[in-house]
């Protein structure tokens, strides 16, 4: 896939090249090695592909390396850019690239053809869904602090687990692409001007604001775990509470068949002919004491 920059991205074919034309391709990396274009190919396809985003300055280009997670977390987009005076080369075998740019053909118009503004706008749609994305988890994470109010504690562990992953993949992601735009700002090659510096500055304060975002959602997934904690420790003492009644009533019955369990000769219990049932109202009667005096203690 070839464009051609003007005041919109015209789909081109290689033989209509022209001389100081701007021009953005994009090609697999088998596609890449048999085409020829005006400038060197080489030090791009021989890049391998990163599992990180990160920027290199070489003597004639510059190569940015993407690896972007889609928004299920399932895989990532990973391809390269290659940036010369006058033309973008991405090598894409993911199609992330050609569909953006594709996008950007059909929805895009510019004032002035910019090879800066152009990559502004890629970065710009390649993390367009990410601000959702993020609204998604915050809404996850508050339905677990809803549950957990509620006393619905299945699975939270599972799923907060899970939840902290994303945040965490996403705030690393928004950190490697600041420093891959810095490393675009700082402009060693001379092939942007101020004007295309000055979006490419907007999108770095963008993605630093998205990573706050990440911060914050962090932030708050550890208070709702922190919450989850105290309801369970609240839940061990009810539990604790309740083994604590019941062994303080029985006490004293086991203190009864204890006592009475020694069966000596002059225990005049034994042959008592009510003994029995009297030992029976005892325990009774005691129990009933216990319950009330945990009553008006509040322990129940």
């Amino acid at each position: 896939m070839l464009y051609q920059l003007t005041n919109q991205l015209h789909e081109i074919d290689i033989n209509q090249i022209e001389p100081n034309t701007r021009l953005i391709a994009c090609f697999t990396h088998q596609q890449a090695l048999d085409v020829k274009l005006p400038i060197d190919l080489t030090t791009l396809i021989a890049q391998p592909l990163s599992r990180f985003c990160k920027a290199e300055v070489h003597a004639d280009c510059m190569i940015a390396a993407f690896s972007i997670p889609d928004t299920t977390f399932h895989k990532k987009k990973q391809f390269l850019l290659g940036i010369w005076n006058e033309m973008l080369v991405f090598i894409d075998d993911t199609h992330t690239a050609e569909a953006i740019l594709k996008t950007l053909a059909e929805t895009r118009q510019w004032k002035e053809p910019q090879l800066g503004r152009l990559v502004y706008d890629f970065l710009e749609m390649l993390v367009l869904d990410h601000p959702q994305k993020l609204e998604t988890l915050e809404n996850q994470i508050a339905g677990l602090e809803e549950d957990v109010f509620k006393g619905t504690l299945n699975h939270f562990n599972h799923q907060m687990i899970a939840i902290r992953k994303e945040v965490t993949t996403l705030s690393h992601t928004y950190r490697q692409l600041d420093d891959l735009t810095m490393e675009l700002i700082e402009n060693e090659n001379d092939f942007f001007n101020d004007h295309e510096l000055r979006f490419l500055k907007l999108f770095s304060n963008r993605i630093n604001r998205l990573r706050e975002e990440t911060l914050t959602l962090r932030e708050y997934s550890m208070q709702v775990r922190e919450v989850y904690q105290a309801q369970l420790d609240l839940r061990q003492n009810e539990i604790m509470k309740v083994l604590t009644v019941i062994t303080a009533i029985f006490m004293p019955l086991t203190l009864i068949a204890g006592w009475y369990g020694m069966n000596f000769i002059n225990m005049p219990e034994l042959t008592w002919q009510y003994g029995y049932p009297m030992i029976i109202l005892c325990s009774i009667l005691i129990i009933l004491f216990c319950i009330w005096l945990f009553k008006k203690k509040r322990f129940l």
